[in-house]
């Protein structure tokens, strides 16, 4: 399960993505799903954190990692005000790169991302766009990654799982890593809109009759106020609550 991944170092020689379904991209677009996900984008400035242990690999191809993301062999000791120049630096890179991922300059917006994040490894907020990009270029591996390290550095907020399960449900068509990432999501803030469209969807092509999926449809029916999202809602719990009567009715 994704969520469970907590082994950030170098690289993930051992994590892979699994081959994307040619027919992913059809599939997630059908009649019955009213509105596609956007993936959403963190201001920059909006989240300072402490640096991880893991220098920028994925992003920048920087050689070596260390606890303060510089590069090399040792760490190295920074001077107070140094720093404070290099956290500032780093915020006005991701301003930057922000600016490039609105333009939709994703190759520009990943470069400058990488610059910030060679300064400071622990900005979830650069990672989770980061992954945006990766994800916009088709580079799912990577999208993936810097999805995760955000989930990391972010522990409270739902959106690097929620565009982890988006990239999994609308990019490869697996629901059920979709459906797992959006639990994570919904761990985070139970009353995730994106969470709760996109576990109906994982729901729906998965064909799932669990109590667990009809927690998610009837919360989401609870607090879903679009017509046609509704109704998908409302059709899924009443199949799921006949499966399960009737796994009831022959026990």
């Amino acid at each position: 399960m994704t969520g469970t991944h907590h082994n950030f170092g170098c690289s993930l020689p051992d994590s892979r993505l699994p081959r994307a379904n040619p027919r992913a991209r059809s599939a997630t677009k059908s009649s019955w799903r009213p509105a596609a996900f956007r993936p959403a984008a963190f201001r920059p400035a909006a989240f300072v954190a402490l640096a991880a242990v893991a220098a920028f690999c994925v992003l920048g191809g920087i050689a070596g990692c260390n606890s303060n993301g510089r590069g090399g062999d040792d760490p190295e000791i920074v001077p107070p005000v140094d720093r404070a120049a290099d956290l500032a630096r780093a915020q006005r890179l991701q301003a930057q790169a922000l600016a490039a991922q609105t333009d939709k300059d994703y190759d520009r917006a990943i470069r400058l991302y990488g610059e910030a994040l060679t300064i400071d490894s622990g900005l979830g907020g650069a990672w989770h766009n980061a992954g945006v990009c990766f994800m916009e270029q088709s580079r799912y591996i990577e999208a993936r990654d810097a999805f995760l390290r955000a989930a990391q550095l972010l522990p409270n907020d739902p959106r690097p799982y929620e565009n982890l399960g988006v990239l999994y449900l609308e990019r490869l068509g697996h629901a059920r890593q979709a459906y797992d990432a959006f639990g994570q999501a919904l761990q985070r803030d139970p009353r995730s809109s994106l969470a709760l469209r996109g576990s109906t969807s994982a729901i729906r092509l998965l064909r799932l009759a669990t109590v667990e999926a009809l927690d998610r449809v009837s919360v989401g029916l609870e607090s879903e106020s679009d017509t046609e999202w509704r109704r998908i809602m409302n059709a899924e719990r009443i199949r799921i609550e006949g499966s399960l009567r009737d796994a009831r009715d022959r026990s």
